[in-house]
């Protein structure tokens, strides 16, 4: 993928400018689960670069159209993608519906992979926040999402994050 190879060297004009094209080209060959990708990642950089419009519209529409293919990991990547959106955008009410949905879907599908990323952009857009007790929410339901048996891995890393965020706000003791 050309626009990843942009946006690994940092040049996320690069990256942008090779997602439009392949929307352009998937469109006119009616390749939806090629937009529907191409969509998400074009919403990704967008978030980056500060699009943040450009973003919603993308995620927006890469999220309907995994869901019309029902394509339940897609749909959970996009949904973790539009909480990460909504809380740069400090819309805590929609991030938390949409990393719940995220949760939920990759809790469904038995997707653990799913789950821990979508507690990773959780967490990480938490830590850049000032106000991390939304985050704290977050995470605690995702740990409650968590089938047994998982990737043991992905609950060390939830939970370092709880922790983490749990001393941001002076809730542990010493």
């Amino acid at each position: 993928d050309l626009g990843l190879a942009y946006r690994r060297v940092g040049d996320l004009e690069g990256a942008s400018k090779t997602h439009d094209r392949a929307c352009v080209i998937l469109r006119r060959l009616r390749d939806k689960p090629g937009m529907a990708v191409a969509l998400s990642g074009l919403g990704g950089l967008c978030i980056r670069r500060g699009e943040y419009t450009r973003a919603l519209a993308c995620l927006e529409d890469a999220r309907t159209l995994m869901a019309s293919l029902r394509n339940r990991r897609g749909e959970a990547a996009v949904l973790a993608q539009l909480g990460e959106l909504y809380t740069v955008l400090r819309d805590a009410e929609r991030a938390e519906r949409c990393f719940a949905s995220s949760f939920a879907i990759a809790e469904e599908i038995g997707d653990v992979a799913s789950l821990e990323r979508s507690v990773r952009r959780a967490g990480a857009r938490a830590a850049a926040g000032d106000d991390a007790s939304d985050s704290i929410l977050l995470l605690e339901r995702a740990l409650g999402c968590i089938p047994d048996g998982c990737d043991r891995e992905a609950c060390a890393s939830i939970l370092r994050r709880l922790g983490s965020l749990h001393l941001v706000q002076g809730e542990l003791g010493s």
